[in-house]
This record gives structure tokens, C-alpha cells and sequence, in this order.
């Protein structure tokens, strides 16, 4: 057999073991969230300082802040547990997203928001304060914040002092 030949076949088969893999099973994504999923991009009203926040319907917590945030990239992950899902829920379901206008406040700290429920997707920019959105900013806040404690609980404890 030529080399070509075996170049051609060898091709061949990395055609069809990539084709196989496609056809594989698709993985299955659990809806924990009852449908919702969010992003949520939060900048101070001066602009300095910028946090972004997501929830997938299965739960899966990210955020950064700064500039990583400005471009909604993710430095921490977490998957919420039950309760924190509810409390999710709830507080997506406060914003009454569905009336709220695209564009809407007129000066103060901003938030985009981009919410799907059930695939369907509603996009709104916020200036100023919002009740619904501030305790919604708040809960993606202290979820956050759970890396810093979980970091902090890891370290070795203290023994007894000895001399």
C-alpha cells in the first residue's frame, strides 16, 4: 500500500470515530431552576467597579468582578443547593421581568440583565435603584461571597500554644 494511501485511510477513520462521537448521547440538563436562567452584569454608577453574575438552569453559580466582569468572564463557580435555588426563583420571579421595558431608570448604578425562562429570552437595562433587582444583586452577592469563606474554613486550625 502507498503512503497516500494510508494517509487517505488513517483520514478516513478520524472522520468517522469524530462522526461516532456526534452521534453519542447528548448529555441531559437537569432543570432545577424551573425554567430560569440569568445574567446579570452590575457597574457602579461611576463605572469604576463592575460585577457579573450567572445561574444555569441546573443550578451552576458563576461570578467575577472587575475587569474579568466587564468582559463576563467567570472566576468562581458553585452549584446551589435546594434552598438557595428557591430563593433564586423567587427573586426572579420579583423582578416581573415580562413588563419590565428594555431600557428603564435614568442615573445611578446599572444592571443588564439577560433572563431566559423556558428558553425564551428577555433582555433589560436598569439605572438606579430597584427594589427587586437590588435583592436580587444582593442574594448574587453573598453567593459570591461564599468563596472567600470557604477559602477562609480550609485553612489549618490553631493548636495549643506551647513555649
Amino acid at each position: 500500500m502507498s503512503a497516500s494511501r494510508a494517509v487517505q485511510q488513517c483520514m478516513l477513520a478520524c472522520v468517522f470515530a469524530l462522526a461516532l462521537i456526534g452521534c453519542g448521547p447528548e448529555r441531559v440538563r437537569e432543570d432545577r431552576t424551573q425554567g430560569y436562567a440569568i445574567n446579570l452584569r452590575w457597574s457602579g454608577e461611576d463605572r469604576s467597579r463592575t460585577s457579573y453574575y450567572e445561574v444555569d438552569e441546573e443550578g451552576q453559580f458563576g461570578s467575577s468582578g472587575g475587569i474579568r466582569a466587564r468582559d463576563r468572564a467567570v472566576d468562581y463557580r458553585t452549584r446551589l443547593d435546594d434552598a438557595d435555588v428557591a430563593r433564586f426563583v423567587a427573586l426572579v420571579e420579583a423582578i416581573d421581568f415580562a413588563q419590565r421595558p428594555r431600557e428603564s431608570g435614568e442615573s445611578g448604578d446599572r444592571s443588564e440583565v439577560s433572563l431566559w425562562h423556558r428558553r425564551v429570552r428577555t433582555n433589560f437595562t436598569h439605572s438606579g435603584a430597584d427594589p427587586a433587582l437590588d435583592a436580587l444583586l444582593g442574594f448574587f452577592r453573598e453567593i459570591s461571597l461564599r468563596q472567600f469563606r470557604d477559602v477562609i474554613e480550609a485553612q489549618p486550625q490553631a493548636g495549643e500554644r506551647r513555649r
